[in-house]
């Protein structure tokens, strides 16, 4: 699969959002690394993966995933998240919100 990176130039796209980012992001709200040393380590696998196309190795690693169209995957996490909590609060999802949030007390909003 390298070789096919190596040579297929910005058309391994597919190929990796296909294969590898799903195992990237599989179940990430679920077991969401909190420390610094884990996400790093799973950003690492995306910034090898980006610096295997011959074109893109000149440029830093934010740079890449713009000429790519791609986010960080921290970027990801985060979206999620603000998509469950969207889902949460407008009752999308069957668990009650009040598990998670208090609404606030005041009369300003």
């Amino acid at each position: 699969m390298m070789y096919q990176f190596q040579t297929l130039g910005y058309r391994w796209l597919p190929d990796y959002i296909q294969d590898i980012h799903p195992h990237l992001e599989y179940c990430i709200q679920a077991w969401s690394p909190h420390l610094v040393k884990d996400t790093d380590v799973i950003e690492n696998v995306q910034k090898a993966a980006t610096s295997l196309v011959p074109k893109l190795r000149k440029y830093s690693y934010p740079v890449r995933l713009e000429k790519l169209g791609i986010t960080t995957l921290n970027d990801r996490r985060e979206r999620g998240d603000m998509i469950e909590v969207y889902k949460l609060l407008t009752g999308r999802e069957q668990i009650d919100c009040k598990q998670f949030f208090k609404p606030a007390q005041n009369h300003y909003g």
